[in-house]
């Protein structure tokens, strides 16, 4: 074999190795491209569990359903949340099997309410909910006073799957 075509044997080598691993990288970040969707999509699920979960409660403790009442009667923005004694019965984080779901019964419990979810595919999902009163006029406003909308926000986070992106889901309950 001549110089020539050690030369030439050589530089095909070379391109063959790099062509390898071009090829190794787009299938590695196809891989964390499709488990980030599958994470994505998961997070989202979850998400729209807990809201559906919340939005099936009662609008305000103080709700009744006999007259219309006026917006103060309900809870002050000061102390929306669970009552004591649903705090104590669901300790957050909240995990499987969800005490949330038998144990509170309206929709601001939900304020600062942790869960950690998971599924077959994947674990890791914490989810972040805050509960607040808004304007009428704006219901992305948050309302200092008692409205007949409260709007629940829940944030879905997941440190393995996720790469730091935080899903964010919203809904509104009516009285």
């Amino acid at each position: 074999m001549s110089l020539g075509q050690s030369m030439l044997t050589a530089a095909a080598l070379v391109a063959i190795t790099i062509i390898v691993m071009s090829t190794h990288r787009f299938v590695i970040q196809t891989k964390e491209d499709e488990i980030r969707s599958m994470a994505m999509r998961i997070g989202s699920d979850a998400a729209a569990s807990l809201i559906q979960e919340a939005l099936i409660k009662q609008f305000d403790v103080n709700a009744v359903t006999t007259y219309y009442q006026r917006a103060s009667e309900f809870h002050s923005p000061s102390i929306l949340g669970p009552s004591p004694s649903e705090a104590s019965i669901v300790q957050l984080p909240d995990t499987l099997p969800y005490r949330s779901i038998a144990n509170y019964n309206d929709f601001d419990d939900y304020t600062r309410y942790t869960r950690i979810a998971k599924t077959e595919a994947m674990d890791g999902f914490f989810l972040s909910c805050e509960v607040h009163y808004v304007q009428h006029s704006n219901l992305n406003l948050i309302s200092t006073g008692q409205t007949y909308f409260k709007r629940i926000i829940v944030k879905v986070v997941n440190p393995y799957y996720m790469k730091g992106d935080t899903l964010t889901f919203s809904a509104i309950k009516s009285y």
